[in-house]
């Protein structure tokens, strides 16, 4: 019979029904990492986290050549990666979790990778196709990851769902509960569409 190891980040810390991880996040460091640069929306929502969450959370944009990003971002407990699919292709995807899983993987530590994969647009069919090869590449990469105590999921979401909703979900998949969902992308869609 195989044992199973104990959930990653397995610390104690005293419980918040405030927060949307139950305080599991409380002292760790994550970055928030955008392909969609509305600055002033995202630093309200990643502020508004540092209160309920108890983190260090830091912000960083990218554009398609993924240039923005250094190694000294990416050295975090927790990166959640925000992909507007109407403005990245795979390979962009492709290399910055590259970069990601390098940087990760010689840290040691573990670590967990959110990624969300929001269409903005409902009708253009070539984001659907987007959308499934990044899924099949979550899937993929999460089984790898784990021996590496890195726990991999994703978020899908449709375009009318706000992004609070999508963080606040990223959030609870990157504590310690989100191993649970390694490999695996919840899909949130607003069903008032």
């Amino acid at each position: 019979m195989k044992k199973i190891s104990p959930i990653i980040d397995p610390k104690s810390y005293d419980t918040s029904l405030l927060s949307f991880t139950g305080g599991a996040l409380k002292g760790s460091n994550t970055i928030f990492l955008c392909n969609k640069q509305d600055e002033s929306l995202w630093k309200k929502t990643i502020d508004s986290y540092r209160k309920t969450e108890e983190g260090f959370f830091s912000l960083s944009f990218f554009d398609d050549n993924i240039r923005k990003i250094t190694l000294d971002e990416i050295r975090q407990n927790h990166i959640i990666n925000y992909f507007d699919l109407s403005r990245i292709g795979v390979y962009q995807i492709y290399r910055l979790l590259q970069l990601e899983v390098d940087s990760l993987v010689n840290n040691s530590n573990p670590s967990t990778i959110c990624s969300i994969f929001h269409n903005a647009s409902d009708k253009e069919l070539d984001l659907f196709v987007t959308e499934g090869v990044c899924l099949n590449m979550l899937n993929g990469l999460a089984c790898l990851l784990s021996v590496h105590n890195i726990t991999y999921s994703g978020i899908r979401a449709d375009s009318n769902v706000p992004i609070d909703t999508i963080m606040r979900s990223a959030l609870f998949l990157s504590s310690k509960y989100g191993q649970l969902f390694s490999g695996e992308a919840i899909y949130l869609r607003n069903s008032d569409k």
